[in-house]
């Protein structure tokens, strides 16, 4: 089994279904994938509504080489 570091997460507005709505994803570095969520949820520009899903685990590797890219969020844990 793999290591899992962090969670790619992603973040799509309340009632836009159209395919070509803008979908935000963020790297967590947190490897329990409810708590992961929950960074997300939580976060200062949050919107009430926002459907959040947990996309993908992340290895370690991968979560270094996204670290510099801006998708990377940080934790305080």
């Amino acid at each position: 089994m793999r290591n899992i570091a962090g969670w790619r997460i992603q973040v799509s507005p309340q009632y836009c279904y159209d395919s070509l709505t803008p979908l935000q994803f963020f790297d967590v570095p947190v490897s329990d994938d409810s708590a992961a969520i929950a960074v997300i949820r939580n976060r200062p520009e949050a919107s009430p509504g926002e459907r959040v899903y947990a996309v993908r685990p992340l290895t370690p590797d991968e979560l270094a080489s996204r670290a510099g890219q801006g998708t990377s969020l940080k934790t305080s844990s």
